[in-house]
C-alpha cells in the first residue's frame, strides 16, 4: 500500500515536514500499490509467482497515476510480491488435507490480484477479500469479469468467516492502518481457527534510524498500528493467542526464500526492506516454522496435463533473446512425445528434461529465478537413471558454448566433449557424452543403526538386482559403499526372528531407482571386499568391531 512511497522517502535519508493527510489517503494507497506491482516486469519476478493479473487490473482502473514508479519502488514491489506469494503458495499446499478445499481470507486486500492469482492457480482454493467500502466498491468493478458473483452486502460475512476448514489469512501491509483494537480483534480471530496459517507483512515504526524517521514523518498519522520492531510484533502475536510464529525482516526473508535480484541501488533497497517484517504464525509449529524455509524443488515424471506448463518453463529458461526463444519454441514440441521429467516448486513447473530414443538429453532447462537450488542436478539425475534403465551405455547432449554455467554443471556430472556426429547448423553447440557403464568395487559392512535412518537409499521393489555372498551379509542389513559414497541396504522380507542367513545362500537386493545415484550401481560387480574395523552400534548401546551387534539385527532394524 504505502510502502512504495516509503521506499522512495528512504533515499532522502532525512525526515520531511508533516503534511496534512487527506481523508481518502488509505484508499489512494491501494492504487499506488497496484501501480507499482503492475509495473514490475513479469520476467523479473520469481517464475513460480509471476502473474499478469496485476497489470490487467491496472488497465481497468478508470483513473491512472501518471508517470512510472521509481526504480527503487519497483524493486521493492518485486521483493514484496515474490516473498508474499511464495509464502502463500507454500501455505495453501501445506494446509490442504486430502481433497479438502482451502479458504484464503485477505484482510485489506486493496486492488491487487493476489487472491485472483491464487484462485486461478489452485482450483481448490476459495478466496474472501475484506477492505474498506470505498476500496471494495472499486475492486468490485475491476474483478467482476473474473468471478461468478459478487456479494452486494455483508449478510453472509459470518458464514464466510466461520471456522469451516483450513484457512490462510493474508494481511499484506493492511493492519498497520487499522486501530489497535481492530488489529487485535483480527489477529485473535485468526488465532482462534483450528487449522490456519496467518501471514502478515507490515512496516515497523522504529524511529532509531533515518528511514524510520522518514517513515513516521510521511505516514505517521496513517500507520496507527505499525509495530515498533519485530520483538514488539512477537509480543502482540503471543497475546493474540498464536502458539508459534516466525518473524523475519523482509531482507532476511527474501534471502531465505531465494528471491535475489541485484541492482545498483542495493544498499538503499536493503535499508528499506529491513524496515518491514514478514510474519508466519499458526497453532501448528510445522506451519509456522516451515513456510519461510529454503525452497524445495521436487522432480517427478511428466504427465500429459503438464505439457503446456513444461513448455512455458523451458522457453522461459532460454532468457529474453527473441531468436533463441523462437528456436526453443520449436524444440520443446518433443516434450509431447518423449519420456520426460519436470521440476516443480509449490506446484509450479519450473524446469523440464526429456530423453530421446538414442539416449540424448533434450530440452533441459530451469527458469532463471529458480537456479542454484539443485533443480538442474535433480533433473539430470532422473534422466540419467532412465537412460541406464533403458540399457543405454552413454548419455549425450548438446549445449550452446555461451551457456557456461550449464557446461560447468555437465563437466561436474562427468560429461566430456566429443566430436559431434551431426552438423550443428545455424546454432553451434558443444557435443557432450557421459559413460553410464560404471565399473566399481562393492564394499560392504554390516548395518549400522544410525545409517538406517538415512532416507536417500531404500532397497525395495524394482528391477535392478545383484547378489551378495553370505559372508558379506551377516545380519539383516549392511552398508554399501560405491565410489566412496555410503548407502544402507536392508534385507526384505525376512523378519527380525531370522537375523542371519543360512550358509552358502546368496541374497538378492532390490534397488529403488529414485535414490541417487541408484542408477550407478554397476551391472557387473567386479569384487567384494569387507571393510575392516567397522564399529557397529545400536539403540541398546552395544558396540563391536568386525562383527554383528550383540543383540543381532533386531535392535538395528526396529
Amino acid at each position: 500500500m504505502a510502502e512504495e512511497l516509503a521506499s522512495i522517502i528512504a533515499l532522502c535519508y532525512a525526515p520531511t515536514p508533516q503534511k496534512t493527510t487527506p481523508q481518502n489517503a488509505v484508499e489512494a494507497t491501494a492504487a499506488v500499490s497496484l501501480r507499482a506491482k503492475a509495473a514490475v516486469p513479469q520476467h523479473s519476478l520469481a517464475y513460480d509467482v509471476a502473474s499478469p493479473v496485476d497489470a490487467q487490473l491496472w488497465q481497468k482502473l478508470p483513473t491512472k497515476i501518471k508517470g512510472r514508479p521509481a526504480d527503487l519502488a519497483l524493486r521493492f514491489a518485486h521483493v514484496r510480491m515474490s516473498v508474499v506469494r511464495r509464502c502463500a503458495d507454500r501455505a495453501v499446499l501445506e494446509l490442504r488435507q486430502g481433497d479438502s478445499r482451502v479458504r484464503v481470507v485477505s484482510l485489506g486486500a486493496g486492488l491487487d490480484g493476489e487472491c485472483l492469482r491464487l484462485a486461478t492457480k489452485f482450483e481448490w482454493v476459495d478466496c474472501v477479500e475484506l477492505d474498506l467500502e470505498a476500496v471494495a466498491a472499486q475492486k468490485r468493478e475491476l474483478v467482476s469479469h473474473a468471478v461468478l458473483s459478487v456479494d452486494d452486502d455483508l449478510a453472509k460475512l459470518e458464514e464466510l468467516l466461520g471456522d469451516t476448514g483450513p484457512t490462510l489469512i493474508l494481511a499484506e501491509v493492511s493492519l498497520c492502518y487499522a486501530s489497535p483494537e481492530a488489529a487485535r480483534r483480527a489477529r485473535r480471530w485468526a488465532a482462534s481457527l483450528k487449522r490456519a496459517c496467518y501471514l502478515e507483512l507490515t512496516p515497523t515504526s522504529n524511529a532509531d534510524s533515518r528511514f524510520g524517521l522518514a517513515l513516521q514523518s510521511g505516514f505517521g498519522t496513517l500507520l496507527r498500528c505499525a509495530p515498533r520492531d519485530a520483538d514488539d510484533l512477537a509480543t502482540t502475536l503471543r497475546s493474540s493467542g498464536f502458539a508459534h510464529s516466525s518473524i523475519l525482516d523482509l531482507d532476511a526473508a527474501r534471502r531465505r526464500l531465494g528471491v535475489l535480484q541485484t541492482g545498483a541501488d542495493e544498499a538503499a533497497l536493503t535499508l528499506a526492506l529491513r524496515r518491514y517484517v514478514m510474519v508466519v504464525a499458526s497453532a501448528d509449529a510445522s506451519l509456522a516454522r516451515g513456510i519461510m524455509q529454503r525452497p524445495e524443488v521436487v522432480v517427478r515424471k511428466m504427465e500429459a496435463a503438464d505439457s503446456t506448463h513444461a513448455k512455458d518453463a523451458y522457453i522461459a529458461a532460454m532468457g529474453c533473446d527473441g531468436a533463441i526463444r523462437k528456436h526453443a519454441k520449436k524444440q520443446c514440441v518433443v516434450l509431447d512425445t518423449l519420456p520426460a521429467f519436470v521440476a516443480t516448486l509449490n506446484a509450479s513447473i519450473v524446469g523440464a528434461v526429456a530423453l530421446d530414443d538414442q539416449g540424448e538429453v533434450r530440452c533441459l532447462g530451469v527458469v532463471p529465478s529458480l537456479r542454484r537450488l539443485g533443480a538442474a542436478s535433480q533433473l539430470m539425475m532422473s534422466i540419467e537413471a532412465a537412460a541406464f534403465r533403458r540399457g543405454f551405455e552413454a548419455c549425450t547432449l548438446r549445449v550452446p558454448p555461451s551457456q557456461q554455467a550449464a557446461v560447468a554443471l555437465y563437466a561436474k556430472r562427468g560429461y566430456s566433449t566429443r566430436e559431434d556426429p551431426r552438423p550443428t547448423g545455424a546454432y553451434p553447440t558443444i557435443y557432450l557424452e557421459k559413460d553410464l557403464s560404471v565399473e566399481a568395487t562393492l564394499v560392504a559392512t554390516p548395518l549400522i543403526a544410525q545409517d538406517a535412518s538415512k532416507p536417500k537409499v531404500l532397497l525395495e521393489k524394482d528391477e535392478a538386482r545383484f547378489a551378495l555372498p553370505d559372508s558379506l551379509f551377516p545380519t539383516m542389513g549392511l552398508v554399501v559403499s560405491i565410489n566412496g559414497e555410503r548407502f544402507v541396504c536392508r534385507r526384505d522380507p525376512d523378519p527380525p526372528s531370522m537375523p542371519t542367513l543360512s550358509q552358502g545362500t546368496r541374497v538378492s537386493l532390490d534397488i529403488k531407482w529414485g535414490a541417487a545415484p541408484a542408477w550407478a550401481w554397476p551391472r557387473r560387480v567386479r569384487s567384494y571386499a569387507p571393510v575392516a574395523g567397522s564399529v557397529l552400534t545400536c539403540d541398546n548401546g552395544h558396540s563391536t568391531v568386525d562383527g554383528p551387534c550383540a543383540c543381532n539385527a533386531e535392535c538395528c532394524l526396529s
